[in-house]
């Protein structure tokens, strides 16, 4: 007997999940930040484009983007996300870790 072969899609994607990092359970909740570039306006910055998990489809991240920072432009498909350069990812844990708030300051 042949097992029938399930394939998983991305949320807004025609793209199989395979070709895309899915964490355990097909939850995207904790991605890794991204380098967003806007193809309308050229602008660059560190972010994820907002996607709804099927798992967690409430689930609001604060550096998910819906829009362009620079022309504010709505059309997530100009959006592209590319892995961000080596060392500023390193650069953005070392930041977290200085600004957190510990209770004591």
């Amino acid at each position: 007997q042949e097992k029938a072969s399930t394939k998983l899609f991305m949320p807004g994607s025609d793209t199989p999940a395979s070709a895309k990092p899915v964490h355990a359970g097909g939850c995207i909740c904790f991605r890794p930040l991204k380098l967003v570039m806007c193809e309308v306006c050229g602008e660059t910055f560190r972010a994820r484009v907002n996607l709804v998990c099927n798992m967690h489809p409430r689930a609001i991240y604060l550096q998910d983007v819906k829009e362009c920072k620079g022309c504010k432009q709505t059309n997530k498909q100009a959006l592209k996300e590319y892995d961000l350069p080596p060392g500023m990812e390193e650069g953005l844990k070392n930041m977290d870790r200085r600004n957190r708030w510990d209770g004591s300051n």
